[in-house]
């Protein structure tokens, strides 16, 4: 009787060699989805909960998508001046044309963004690590 053993050892490598490659590819899509539907979610947030939705910051989000060397990174960018004062508020603080705000809380529409959309963007990077996996043969 005989066992015989082989090794494809140098087939396995040369498709691990190929998986950061891979990887970014579905890293970059991952990104994009994920940044799509937060930019969505708050774009929503702001139209059902500011008082008066005007539309100037509402639309100005953009997107930008990196490579990193070693990974991916996005920014979900709002450029209007006023941006961060709507996400936190402004009461208590004058402006710069001199109009004092008694009462003007933010409405933390990046907050919630975050807070509701991060599961869904865990999924979509375990989605990229798996369809990478799949791609090489695992």
């Amino acid at each position: 009787m005989q066992i015989r053993i082989t090794s494809n050892a140098s087939e396995v490598a040369a498709k691990l060699q190929t998986f950061p490659v891979l990887l970014k590819g579905h890293l970059f899509d991952a990104m994009g989805r994920t940044l799509d539907g937060m930019q969505y979610y708050a774009v929503d947030f702001m139209y059902s909960n500011f008082k008066n939705p005007q539309g100037p910051l509402e639309d100005a989000f953009y997107q930008v998508i990196e490579d990193t060397g070693s990974g991916v990174q996005g920014q979900l960018v709002n450029p209007m001046v006023y941006a961060w004062r709507r996400e936190k508020g402004f009461s208590g603080m004058t402006d710069s044309l001199g109009r004092y705000y008694a009462h003007d809380p933010g409405i933390e529409y990046m907050t919630h963004t975050l807070d509701d959309q991060s599961n869904i963007a865990f999924g979509y990077f375990t989605d990229a690590v798996g369809q990478t996996i799949t791609e090489i043969g695992g």
